[in-house]
């Protein structure tokens, strides 16, 4: 449960506590600029 709750709080504060949380911020963003930039580029 410990873990958990390591990794659940981070998301609702918006911080990272742990390695695995930046992690999925990092990649989770990353997917987001990608569909950004596809969007954009789909426009023009």
């Amino acid at each position: 449960h410990e873990i958990n709750k390591k990794v659940e709080s981070p998301h609702k504060n918006g911080v990272c506590k742990c390695d695995c949380c930046l992690v999925e911020t990092i990649s989770s963003h990353f997917i987001f600029k990608s569909y950004v930039t596809f969007f954009i580029l789909e426009i023009r």
